[in-house]
């Protein structure tokens, strides 16, 4: 992907991982796509984890913001703004993502 993103350097990339990855590989990963000077995070699959203290200390340790959170299924309608204090709540209450439409249709 390095020889796009050179070639058009106006493009903002936005490293998209997955909430349910752990710690150590998120910053793995985070190191192996460096080479692409991603400008911010995307997290998907908040609906389906628990656990996003991984997520907000790579955010943390890395000074990358993070730009949209996947809360459902659905893209991109259950694509949001990251917000930080919805981020800093997902951290006390880790069922904050579960998608509503979900407790409906059980």
């Amino acid at each position: 992907l390095t020889p796009f993103v050179e070639v058009a350097p106006e493009v903002e990339v936005h490293l998209t991982l997955s909430a349910s990855t752990r710690t150590s590989d998120l910053f793995r990963l985070h190191e192996r796509h460096e080479c692409l000077r991603p400008v911010a995070f995307i997290f998907t699959k908040m609906d389906e984890s628990n656990e996003f203290g991984g997520l907000v200390t790579l955010a943390l340790r890395t000074r990358t913001p993070v730009s949209f959170l996947g809360v459902g299924q659905r893209v991109p309608e259950d694509l949001e703004p990251a917000r930080p204090a919805r981020l800093a709540a997902s951290l006390l209450s880790p069922d904050l993502f579960v998608p509503v439409r979900s407790a409906v249709a059980a």
